[in-house]
């Protein structure tokens, strides 16, 4: 049985409840939020279901932690792997406060390495708990990208990006805190094979 075969509920939730203090992070309701209702109007009513965005240091969730939709949407697996990922998000706000959202926002080769680098957290915490990362290339993982309207170029350029950072990874180089604060709640709980 793997790690991700052993999650349950109860951890997922536990690992919401510790990480936004240990992060200095608030996980929010997506679909309630009046912000991310306005957003939706620009993107589509998926942008409420079918994405977790973070917005600062606030990450808005289409779930409620361990809570698996019927439709399979949101595992328990996705619920845990997007922190680090929304996480790295978080860390790039941190850094340039005002650069960021501009960079986000208005240049999609800007936001389509934000998301590259985002993607590589989530496969930094699949490698450290599995000790492999997906096979095949790099593409499908940022796909999604057409969704943040992005162009093929961006898309691409992306794709590369997450190419370079598997090799990071893989060789031990890549830090997240996120990650490894994932990483500890997982051991901690008894969860890792």
């Amino acid at each position: 049985m793997t790690t991700w075969d052993r999650l349950q509920p109860k951890h997922v939730v536990k690992l919401y409840q510790e990480a936004a203090p240990a992060l200095g992070v608030t996980f929010a309701d997506k679909t309630s939020d009046g912000r991310m209702q306005a957003f939706a109007k620009l993107w589509g009513p998926e942008f409420l279901t079918n994405f977790v965005t973070t917005l600062g240091e606030t990450i808005f969730i289409p779930y409620q932690p361990g809570v698996v939709a019927p439709s399979g949407r949101w595992s328990l697996k996705s619920q845990t792997k997007i922190i680090p990922h929304e996480f790295r998000h978080v860390q790039d706000y941190r850094k340039d406060k005002v650069g960021f959202m501009l960079d986000y926002t208005l240049f999609e080769a800007r936001r389509a390495i934000f998301e590259a680098n985002a993607v590589a957290a989530a496969l930094a915490l699949e490698f450290k708990v599995t000790g492999t990362l997906p096979d095949g290339p790099s593409r499908p993982l940022v796909e999604i990208l057409k969704y943040y309207r992005c162009g093929e170029d961006a898309i691409d350029h992306a794709a590369l990006v997450v190419d370079s950072l598997r090799v990071t990874i893989r060789q031990g180089g890549y830090r997240n805190d996120g990650v490894d604060f994932v990483y500890g709640f997982l051991q901690r709980e008894g969860l890792l094979t």
